[in-house]
C-alpha cells in the first residue's frame, strides 16, 4: 500500500484555493482565507470528531435511511459496544479491517466502531468481483471483516476473521456503551484512519493509506470553507469505497448534520432522485456533473451545491445558479 506524504498533502489541499463563484438571487459561493496554521494545528482523531458532535447535538439525527433515523448519541453507543468487541478480538492500532456492508446505518457503525478500536477502515464495495475483495483484504493484511451473512456468503476461500453484524449483535450488544480513552487504543495521529483501494484500471488495485492527522485537517477545513450547519441534510450518494464520500461522511458528522443515505434504489432513481431530495428536505450535494445534469427538477431546498471529479460544463452551472448558490471545488 502506498501512503500520502502528509506534508505535501497539506501543501496541495490546504493553501486558499481558487474556487468559481457564480452570484444569484440566493447567494455567493466563496473561498474560506482563515488561519490555516490554526486548523492544522489542532490534532486529534477523525473519531474524536465525532464524538465532540455528539456531546454537542446527541439528539441530532445523525443517519436517515428512508423513513428510519438514528440519533448521533444512539450512533456512538451502537459504535462504542463494536469497538469493544473488536478490541476483545485483537484489533488495535495500526491494523486495518474491512468493511463489506450494504448502504444502511450499519455501515457508519462499523467504520467509527473500527476506528474507535484504534484499527483503519477499509472500505469495499458489496459489488466488487470476489476476486477483487480477495485481493484488498490480503493486500491490507486484513485483522478482520466486517459484513453480514448475506454478504459473506459470496465470498468463499478466504480465512480473514469475520465479524457478522446480524448473528453476532448479541456478543456486540452486551460490550460498553462509554467512549474508548485515546489512552486505551494508543493511536498516533500519523497512523492511518482509512485506506481506499484504486480501481485497477492501469493494473492491480493500489490501496492509498490516509492519516488521522491528515483527514481531520481536511475535514476541518473543508468544514470552515464549505459551513454545514448542524440543521443540514447531507445526501451521502457515493459509495464508501470512494474518496468523495469521506467528504460527504465526515463533514456531516463534524458539523452535527444528518446523513441521508443515498440507497441502491435512490441511486438508480434517474431524473426522480430530484424529487426524492426535495421530499426528503436535502439542503446539501455533492457530486459530479454527469449525475447532476440528469436532474431536470429543482431542488428548493438545496443550498449548498459541491461539484468535483469533471470539468463542470458552463450552461449546467448556470441553470443550478438561477435558483441556488453554486459552488464549484476546483482540484
Amino acid at each position: 500500500m502506498y501512503k500520502i506524504d502528509e506534508k505535501q498533502y497539506i501543501s496541495k489541499k490546504y493553501q486558499p484555493i481558487e474556487i468559481s463563484a457564480i452570484t444569484s438571487e440566493n447567494g455567493l459561493a466563496f473561498c474560506y482565507d482563515g488561519d490555516y496554521d490554526l486548523l492544522l494545528a489542532a490534532g486529534g482523531y477523525l473519531h474524536q470528531l465525532f464524538e465532540n458532535t455528539v456531546e454537542k447535538y446527541p439528539e441530532n439525527i445523525a443517519v436517515q435511511i428512508n423513513q428510519e433515523t438514528i440519533t448521533y448519541a444512539d450512533l456512538n453507543k451502537k459504535a462504542n459496544r463494536l469497538a469493544r468487541y473488536l478490541r476483545s478480538l485483537g484489533v488495535g492500532a495500526a491494523d486495518f479491517a474491512g468493511i463489506f456492508l450494504s448502504r444502511t446505518p450499519d455501515m457508519y457503525i462499523a467504520m467509527l466502531g473500527i476506528l474507535k478500536a484504534g484499527a483503519a477502515y477499509v472500505p469495499i464495495d458489496p459489488k466488487y468481483p470476489a476476486e477483487r475483495v480477495h485481493f484488498i483484504l490480503t493486500n491490507c493484511n486484513s485483522k478482520i471483516l466486517i459484513s453480514t451473512s448475506d454478504k459473506i456468503n459470496k465470498l468463499t476461500g478466504f480465512s480473514c476473521p469475520k465479524v457478522l453484524l446480524d448473528t453476532d449483535q448479541n456478543k456486540i450488544d452486551i460490550q460498553s456503551s462509554l467512549n474508548l480513552p485515546v489512552s486505551e487504543i494508543k493511536l498516533k495521529s500519523g497512523d492511518p484512519a482509512y485506506a481506499i483501494y484504486t480501481s485497477g484500471t492501469t493494473g492491480a488495485p493500489k490501496g492509498i493509506k490516509i492519516s488521522h492527522f491528515t483527514v481531520c485537517n481536511l475535514v476541518r477545513t473543508e468544514g470552515k470553507i464549505f459551513g454545514i450547519k448542524p440543521e443540514d441534510k447531507v445526501f451521502q450518494g457515493f459509495s464508501i469505497a470512494f474518496d468523495a464520500s469521506v467528504e460527504e461522511i465526515w463533514l456531516a458528522f463534524y458539523s452535527g448534520a444528518t446523513i441521508f443515505i443515498g440507497t441502491e434504489e435512490i441511486m438508480q432513481s434517474g431524473p426522480n432522485l430530484s424529487k426524492i431530495l426535495d421530499e426528503n428536505k436535502v439542503t446539501v450535494l455533492s457530486t459530479v456533473p454527469t449525475l447532476l445534469s440528469v436532474l431536470t427538477e429543482d431542488i428548493p431546498l438545496l443550498r449548498l451545491l459541491i461539484l468535483g471529479g469533471e470539468v463542470c460544463p458552463d450552461e449546467l452551472a448556470k441553470r443550478w445558479a438561477t435558483t441556488q448558490a453554486f459552488l464549484r471545488k476546483l482540484t
